[in-house]
Parts: C-alpha cells; structure tokens; sequence
C-alpha cells in the first residue's frame, strides 16, 4: 500500500519544469514498444512517473537517463534479441 500513497503524491505533485512524455511519445522517443513502456511502469522502473489513474500517466523526457545508461542498455538489446 506505500506504493500507492506515492504514487498518488506523484500524482498531485510533478516536478516543476520537467517535460513530460505520454506512454505513446515515450515509445517513440526511446525507441521502445508502448507495450514495453507499459511493463516498466507496471513494474515501477521508471522513476518519476506522474499518474492520473490507471492508464493515464506522464513520463518524464530524461527517465531513461535517471535510470542509468546500462538499463537503457540492457532493454534495447532484449529488444534487438526477440
């Protein structure tokens, strides 16, 4: 249950400033599936993410550089294996 309480703060509170992707535009602009975005969040791997529901959410434009360059990494070449 902590999860949600921070999440529903992240909700209420974005970082002020910060550009924020939707699912869609965040595929694209790291060259990943909608489908992939969706399971990391799913799986709470993106840092910073805003929610407005259950499929509604806002994805900061520098996630994947918070995330570190070896995640990044490791998901464009699971990519490139299947």
């Amino acid at each position: 249950m902590a999860k949600e309480t921070t999440m529903a703060k992240e909700a209420t509170n974005p970082a002020p400033g910060a550009e924020y992707l939707t699912v869609a535009q965040a595929a694209v602009h790291f060259g990943l599936s909608e489908t992939t975005i969706r399971d990391m969040l799913k799986r709470d791997q993106i840092p910073g993410v805003v929610r407005y529901g259950v499929r509604a959410v806002r994805i900061p434009r520098d996630a994947f550089r918070r995330i570190g360059e070896e995640t990044h990494r490791r998901h464009m070449e699971s990519r490139a294996a299947s």
